[in-house]
């Protein structure tokens, strides 16, 4: 039998957190009943409403636990952090449920979520020193644990002292090799060597010295990194703007722990839950006018309604595209003449493009093209908000370091359809795309959504 790796035996930790947290979650409305009205179940006294609103307070616990990294799987060995998250996220969830009370009216009884809010959060906290016990007793017999082992770039002689400041941070004993890096070489090479030997030494975990002649942009050339399949855990000592919303702080000050990018955690399926509500909604109420564009597009032009092509998808997976006809039905096959081959930096190619049809140029203005691509985010291949989808001979021209874009689905909206549209440079649009993967939140999507509405209605940055 095969020892199990400290970052597997991590990650069955952290799924007996989240089951404990959903099991209390669910039960401590019963409980908040038996205290208030000396039942377990009142639905007699209940209507739908209330019914509902006791499902929505247990949706925002989950919802504020996921928020708060309360689900982290690098924050387990914190004795600080198992505690901190549970009770931040009692707060969220009782701010948000006070507003939801507050706009709508509702006559729900203060006593019983006082009783439901402080029975969630003993009920957690106990559950919670439950697992830590048996975590600590876990690690102590460390030698069932398979050695993990990091590959440290760094100076040769501030190796040591490096080990030794990471050891206070961790609790099994890690098997550490050394790489330096040839200054003389470019970020890029640098970020590529680096790559190759993870994968030879198939590493659980990487740290970085700044001052080790690793600049902060040779990490921007590494995110790509955590795509190695045996990669679990990044470390650097140093900060970057851009990864500020995934550091978290660990012993020795300096240093901090590069944790997952959120749309790779749980808190990823609160955003598909948000797709499917919105894009079936918006398949049903424009389906009368998916008719009349239909028909439209068939009289004022030769060809099919619909253009399907293919475009990368999450991963580097293709997928089929599909948007209301906006071109002549020769439209691919013309392509080079009309604006050259790969990307397009100048707008003014756009405008000038003799491809597309007057009626294309109004559906390509208030954006009305891109609404089927609902479909697509109803089925999964894309999502509301995210990367720009790209066509395949675009590809090449993604550099290295824009490569961890590819861990969203792309968006029917993102921050480079409220930014320009098509007037946003190449290179704007990939930084752009790497803001939004780094920092995504839930209430980051709601605010891009809605600033897509306005944008499209005003028609700015359209081709």
């Amino acid at each position: 039998m095969k020892p199990e790796t400290y970052a597997s035996f991590l990650s069955k930790t952290r799924r007996r957190v989240v089951g404990f947290d959903v099991l209390v979650i669910a039960l401590s409305p019963l409980f908040a009943n038996l205290i208030k009205w000396q039942s377990v179940f009142t639905l007699e006294n209940r209507n739908v409403r209330d019914s509902l609103t006791i499902l929505l307070l247990c949706l925002l616990w989950c919802f504020s636990l996921s928020q708060s990294n309360a689900w982290d799987a690098a924050g387990l060995d914190n004795r600080f952090d198992i505690y901190r998250a549970p009770l931040l996220a009692a707060g969220k969830a009782l701010l948000i449920f006070s507003t939801y009370s507050y706009i709508f009216r509702t006559a729900f009884s203060r006593e019983w979520v006082l009783v439901q809010i402080v029975t969630t959060i003993v009920a957690i906290i106990i559950s919670r020193t439950l697992i830590n016990y048996y975590f600590q007793k876990s690690i102590t017999k460390s030698s069932k644990f398979k050695p993990i082992t990091y590959l440290v770039v760094s100076a040769v002689h501030e190796f040591q002292s490096l080990c030794d400041e990471f050891l206070l941070s961790h609790r099994i004993k890690p098997e550490f090799v050394h790489m330096e890096l040839d200054t003389t070489m470019s970020d890029e090479t640098k970020g590529l060597n680096i790559y190759r030997k993870l994968v030879e030494m198939q590493a659980e975990g990487l740290i970085l010295m700044s001052k080790a002649s690793v600049a902060d942009n040779i990490l921007r050339s590494v995110q790509h990194l955590r795509q190695p399949k045996n990669l679990k855990e990044v470390v650097y000592v140093s900060q970057l703007e851009l990864l500020n919303e995934r550091m978290r702080p660990m012993v020795p000050r300096n240093w901090f722990r590069l944790g997952r990018p959120r749309l790779l955690d749980s808190q990823r399926l609160i955003k598909r839950a948000l797709d499917i509500t919105i894009s079936f909604i918006a398949l049903v109420l424009l389906a009368p006018f998916f008719i009349i564009i239909a028909l439209l597009i068939k009289l004022t032009s030769k060809g099919p309604v619909f253009y399907i092509s293919e475009r990368v998808g999450r991963f580097n997976k293709p997928f089929r595209f599909i948007k209301f006809r906006t071109m002549i039905a020769t439209a691919d096959q013309e392509r080079k003449t009309a604006i050259g081959a790969g990307v397009v930096e100048n707008l003014t190619d756009y405008h000038s493009d003799y491809r597309i049809t007057k009626f294309g140029k109004f559906l390509r203005r208030f954006s009305i093209d891109e609404t089927p691509q609902f479909l697509h985010v109803l089925y999964g291949s894309m999502s509301l908000v995210g990367p720009r989808p790209i066509l395949f001979e675009e590809l090449s021209d993604v550099p290295n370091d824009a490569s961890i874009r590819f861990i969203a689905k792309p968006g029917l909206t993102g921050i480079w359809q409220v930014n320009g549209r098509k007037s946003t440079l190449w290179d704007q649009r990939m930084r752009q795309d790497l803001l939004y993967v780094e920092t995504w939140t839930f209430l980051g999507d709601i605010k891009l959504i809605i600033k897509t509405f306005f944008t499209v209605l005003k028609g700015h940055g359209a081709a």
